[in-house]
């Protein structure tokens, strides 16, 4: 077996090491190479200190300087006036957005101008990551796409899969679910500690896509994704990242039931890695460690259950897929449910105590219902992303949630309604727009999530083929 190679120095020293809310340039980089930090490439944090000066003039030396008037600015010590005028400017993040914005404008992506608000008894609150002081509209539906920093996009994004469901059901109908980290990534990292036998998830996946040590780097290629379950996180950071020398996208989840602790100790060596092109995470607002808000770090889909029993709510996705096939052609005329509750349980969340729930239902009928409906009552579960927001949108029906529009942006498409407080069905019929907007299905399928990722980091990346069972690339899907 070949020696096992050194680890590099994966610490960007340019990195900036705080993961609190932040206003970013658009334009900022979400490549290698980019810091998240002061700099060229990076996400630039305005600084009234010499430390700026300092690390913007060596970095724009390092690059070049192409003004003549501009050298001669920094040079010459100028560097915090422009600190000084750039605190001036207000450089506003999503929390911007007018709180008046009306649902049927945000439904439609233009939160451009202001408008009257909805309903006085319909007001919802701010992000709480941000402030619970302020007060929205029924729905702070995200920011359109020129507003969205966490993941800038600098050409047409690639959507083969995205806005075609033909090709999806070609494909075979691969839905996305709480195991489709693993199974979409060119690489699992199986480690070598043992861990309960519940907790590998990835144990029936091919052998050739598993990596376990430091003699393994020499499999990687620039470009490819692994897979890091949070039961194997640690290990990972400690023993396997730090030799990484290609360039990779890295996929966490937790167990479906398991909370890891100590992730934030972990975050920086994953955020601050020389070769990471970008971090994705479901629920990345309860597992980043914090970092939730680092230009390297963006939301990963739940999706719905994967195969976890017998029964058809514990292994929902042959059931799905008939339902699917059956409402491929459903339009508004088919959409006899203007809002739909269903069940609700209350022992997952006590927010839920004060929500109207409706009758439990088998799991085939519960989908013909979703498949029926326009609207549907998606309160946070377990977690805040939730299985039946994934089962809706699918099946052509706009979740109502209260789902944070920044930690959930991948979900804006679909689209969603965010940041909601009012369970009252009744009103909530008599405010929800007509023609109710359309619904991207495409969003249920793992392609369109592989096209997601693509887009973010803003280059083609290596996957595992599900059907040819076999590394490629997406154009060779």
């Amino acid at each position: 077996m070949d020696a096992s190679p050194e680890p590099i120095a994966s610490m960007d020293t340019t990195t900036a090491t705080s993961s609190r809310p932040r206003s970013k340039i658009r334009g900022a980089g979400t490549g290698a190479g980019s810091t998240g930090g002061e700099g060229i490439g990076g996400e630039f944090v305005l600084r009234k200190s010499n430390e700026l000066t300092r690390v913007t003039r060596s970095t724009m030396m390092k690059f070049g300087l192409k003004s003549p008037f501009l050298k001669i600015f920094v040079i010459t010590g100028c560097l915090p006036c422009l600190s000084s005028l750039g605190s001036l400017l207000w450089l506003q993040p999503y929390t911007s957005i007018p709180s008046t914005v009306s649902l049927s404008k945000a439904l439609n992506h233009d939160n451009k101008t202001e408008t009257e608000s909805i309903s006085n008894n319909l007001r919802v609150m701010r992000s709480s990551t941000e402030t619970n002081t302020r007060t929205a509209s029924l729905v702070s539906l995200l920011w359109s796409n020129q507003n969205n920093d966490s993941a800038v996009n600098h050409h047409k994004p690639y959507r083969k899969f995205s806005d075609d469901v033909q090709l999806n059901i070609d494909r075979g109908l691969n839905l996305i679910n709480c195991w489709s980290g693993q199974q979409i990534s060119t690489w699992i990292y199986d480690g070598r500690k043992a861990i309960p036998e519940k907790m590998v998830t990835w144990r029936n996946e091919p052998e050739e896509k598993k990596i376990r040590d430091p003699s393994d780097i020499i499999k990687l290629a620039d470009n490819d994704t692994i897979f890091v379950s949070h039961a194997k996180l640690e290990e990972f950071t400690e023993n396997f990242l730090p030799y990484i020398n290609k360039t990779f996208v890295l996929i966490t989840s937790p167990f479906h039931l398991i909370y890891p602790s100590g992730i934030d100790l972990l975050a920086p060596n994953i955020t601050n890695h020389k070769y990471l092109l970008h971090w994705f995470s479901t629920n990345m607002g309860n597992y980043t460690g914090g970092h939730q808000h680092h230009s390297r770090v963006s939301p990963f889909p739940l999706g719905l259950k994967p195969k976890i029993g017998r029964a058809a709510f514990k292994n929902p996705i042959p059931y799905y897929r008939k339902v699917f096939l059956k409402t491929i052609n459903y339009t508004e005329a088919n959409k006899t449910i203007s809002v739909f509750a269903g069940y609700i349980s209350r022992g997952t969340n006590k927010l839920r105590l004060n929500i109207s729930s409706g009758p439990k239902l088998g799991y085939r009928k519960y989908l013909k219902e979703l498949a029926r409906s326009s609207y549907v009552i998606s309160p946070d579960g377990l977690h805040p992303d939730c299985h039946r927001t994934y089962e809706a949108l699918g099946l052509g029906a706009i979740p109502i949630t209260n789902l944070d529009p920044y930690l959930y942006s991948h979900l804006k498409e679909g689209p969603v309604i965010y940041n909601n407080i009012n369970w009252n069905i009744t009103e909530l019929i008599s405010i929800l727009p007509k023609p109710v907007p359309k619904v991207n299905r495409n969003i249920i399928f793992e392609e369109y999530w592989m096209e997601y990722i693509e887009r973010v980091v803003d280059r083609s990346l290596r996957w595992w083929d599900v059907v040819g069972a076999k590394k490629s690339k997406l154009a060779a899907f």
